[in-house]
């Protein structure tokens, strides 16, 4: 289960501070053959990681960075990346904002990012030489197709000295972001440094490989020592990059520290998009209804009832139809949403959050366990 959430203020009321990670790539150029795969929650919008923001700041956090990444490549779709960056700039034009990458593209790319006020870029790089990085993808697309793995290492790594050498022309800081796979790159990484100092990166940042919950044939976990070998050798050719507080808007490693959008008075409503009434498991174009959650005369969260969703067609007028139909909802649950439902329901402070899961213990989760807490009574 994916939701797009919110991370939550300290109890004692100071802000949290960090950097916030924006999912805006919607198109993958990759696939590691290890780990867990990348998030299927629907890539954010331009105007819908711009409304995040501004929510995180009306919930008293304090933004200190963002980086935009997948569960894609931020460079397979650069209209969207910049137009997302754009935006950024426009409300906020002294936030430091950082693109993670595998740098297919980038070098004639990069120019045009820095232009639009892009100040770090990300590399993940996690060898120099095409055989263990061949082992390490089920494939690598660089162009429109996919071609033999080998051959597409080989482009990969090109690409990648390409768009650092770009990167650093532009102005831009450049880290290098290496996942260690015992086993596989463990004696890359002093090369890779080595390298990748000699390109231009500023910083080089090792970080763990996690195998899939019940994956077979895949690299342990390095174990603390090996870790701590592999950043002593990255680190005498590059320094490691700063650790900084993260505030990911989508998906945390402790779930206390998310918050999810709320009910107010002026909003008490949760709206869900559902083919049968128990799971989440429509994309909203193909809603014929949606159901209404809401406090009953007691305060506990209950459905309400039903409401017809707008009917096809109509480009931007059916969802403005529905913003208005929902205009007592705080916000809208669905598998999936186009760009411009996402857009016209935020320009209505209605959150459209995508999510696949069971419609009451996600319920719950919006009215805080009211569920719950009323069969204890």
């Amino acid at each position: 289960m994916t939701i797009i959430p919110f991370p939550a203020s300290r109890c004692c009321g100071m802000p949290r501070q960090g950097l916030a990670t924006m999912t805006v790539a919607p198109r993958p150029v990759a696939r590691p053959r290890y780990g867990a795969p990348a998030a299927m929650s629907e890539a954010l919008s331009p105007e819908a990681a711009v409304a995040i923001l501004s929510r995180l700041a009306s919930q008293g956090l304090v933004v200190t960075g963002v980086e935009l990444a997948g569960p894609g490549d931020p460079l397979a779709t650069p209209e969207s990346t910049l137009e997302t960056l754009a935006l950024i700039k426009r409300d906020q034009p002294d936030l430091p904002v950082n693109l993670v990458t595998l740098g297919l593209g980038g070098a004639s790319l990069v120019e045009i990012l820095a232009a639009h006020g892009l100040e770090r870029i990300t590399i993940l790089a996690d060898a120099i030489d095409p055989e263990i990085l061949g082992r390490l993808y089920a494939w690598i697309r660089p162009g429109n197709r996919t071609i033999a793995i080998d051959e597409a290492a080989r482009a990969l790594l090109g690409e990648q000295a390409r768009t650092i050498a770009a990167a650093r022309e532009a102005g831009l800081s450049i880290d290098i972001r290496t996942t260690l796979y015992p086993g596989i790159n463990e004696t890359e990484i002093a090369k890779l440094g080595a390298q990748m100092k000699e390109l231009g990166a500023t910083t080089m940042t090792v970080l763990p490989f996690h195998p899939a919950p019940g994956e077979e044939d895949s690299p342990p976990i390095p174990d603390p020592e090996m870790l701590s070998e592999a950043r002593c050798r990255a680190e005498a050719w590059l320094p490691r990059a700063p650790e900084d507080a993260r505030l990911d808007t989508n998906g945390a490693e402790n779930p206390g520290d998310l918050i999810l959008p709320r009910p107010s008075r002026e909003r008490p409503n949760l709206a869900v998009v559902s083919s049968n009434g128990l799971e989440i498991d429509l994309h909203l174009g193909e809603a014929i209804y949606l159901m209404i959650y809401g406090p009953r005369e007691d305060g506990l969260p209950c459905l309400l009832g039903t409401r017809p969703a707008p009917e096809p067609g109509g480009g931007g007028n059916r969802w403005r139809e529905l913003a208005e139909t929902l205009n007592d909802c705080f916000a809208l649950l669905t598998a999936s949403a186009g760009d411009s439902p996402h857009r016209i329901l935020a320009e209505s402070n209605i959150a459209v959050l995508t999510t696949k899961g069971e419609v009451e213990g996600l319920v719950d989760k919006f009215f805080g366990g009211g569920r719950k807490k009323s069969r204890k009574g």
